[in-house]
């Protein structure tokens, strides 16, 4: 683009008449315009990348705090209820099933 604006300025110091030249800056300035607007789009689709990309790591975030910011207190809680259920089970079973005398003679 430059240099034709260079040929230009030398044609208009030399006198040469520059109509045939508006075509050939008119042809650039299209090509141009098709250069800016496949850059445009390629940027568009880069903004989306990253607003999705953005979107992504908001809700991992979220999934990650929920799994990670677990009441302590309220999963010991359960765990001792378990254990005694287990506890109680286990006591249960030996009283239910104590050995007799005749177990021991066979």
């Amino acid at each position: 683009m430059f240099a034709l604006v260079d040929k230009i300025v030398a044609d208009l110091r030399s006198g040469t008449n520059v109509g045939p030249r508006l075509a050939e800056i008119d042809s650039r300035r299209t090509a141009m315009l098709g250069v800016q607007g496949s850059v445009g789009t390629r940027q568009a689709q880069i903004e989306r990348a990253k607003e999705a990309a953005v979107q992504n790591s908001v809700s991992l975030e979220s999934r990650r705090a929920a799994v990670e910011d677990v009441d302590s207190i309220e999963v010991l809680v359960r765990l001792q209820a378990q254990e005694l259920v287990y506890r109680s089970a286990l006591a249960v079973n030996a009283r239910v099933l104590q050995p007799s005398l005749m177990d021991f003679l066979r």
